[in-house]
């Protein structure tokens, strides 16, 4: 990966087989490493990404997203994606909301006519701080 010889989802899934393989990581580990709720989760909501991407109604909430946001920077339009997808992985899973995000997010970077990279990084983290929110975790509640 660091050689850019391999996408990073190869080279890393090639990393934890060969883990497995040479010993590195005991397969009974590597199996409690799984979180099954969470794959059976993540699994379900692929379909519910794509047929938001496919069905237009991502197009729909980015072009919803321009038209409020078309006079201001794009950083402030960042900032907008971050606190939507933060809010959203408070209701549903953290992974589950990147997953339905990261279409509105590329959407709106096309909108703008930048890169999508910044925007779909917004959505990985974003997604990932729930955290920061009064109903994000117990201790905050």
């Amino acid at each position: 990966m660091v050689l850019d010889l391999l996408p990073a989802a190869v080279a890393l899934s090639t990393a934890a087989l060969v883990s497995l393989l040479v010993g590195v990581l005991p397969l009974r580990d590597g199996y409690q490493a799984l979180d099954g709720p969470v794959l059976v989760l993540l699994g379900a909501m692929i379909p519910v990404g794509e047929a938001l991407e496919t069905s237009g109604g991502a197009e729909l909430i980015a072009e919803g997203l321009l038209a409020l946001g078309s006079d201001w920077p794009v950083v402030v339009t960042l900032v907008t994606l971050f606190v939507i997808s933060m809010v959203l992985s408070n209701v549903i899973n953290n992974a589950a909301a990147a997953l339905l995000m990261a279409p509105i997010a590329a959407s709106l970077a096309s909108g703008f006519d930048v890169s999508p990279d910044p925007f779909l990084m917004v959505v990985a983290v974003s997604a990932s701080c729930a955290f920061l929110t009064p109903i994000g975790h117990q201790s905050n509640t």
